[in-house]
C-alpha cells in the first residue's frame, strides 16, 4: 500500500511490524501528533472519551503520553 505508518494497538501486531521492519504507531500515538500539529490542545478528554467507548488502554501506557505531552 505503501503506507508511512501502520496503526497497530495489539501487543502481538506491534511486534509482528518491529520483525517486517515497518513503522507502527498506537491510538495514543495519533493523539500525541494531533497535539503536535495544533488538532488538540489537550489529550486526556479523548484518552476519556475512548474509556467510555469501551477501549482498553494500560494505566502505564496512559501515563507515558501524557509525559509526553507535557500533561
Amino acid at each position: 500500500m505503501g503506507a508511512d505508518w501502520v496503526l497497530m494497538d495489539k501487543r502481538k501486531g506491534r511486534h509482528k511490524l518491529a520483525q517486517w521492519g515497518l513503522n507502527k504507531i498506537g491510538t495514543l500515538g495519533i493523539l500525541l501528533k494531533a497535539k503536535q500539529i495544533g488538532l488538540l490542545s489537550i489529550i486526556p478528554p479523548e484518552i476519556e472519551k475512548l474509556h467510555q467507548q469501551g477501549f482498553s488502554l494500560s494505566k502505564r501506557i496512559i501515563e507515558s503520553a501524557l509525559q509526553q505531552a507535557n500533561e
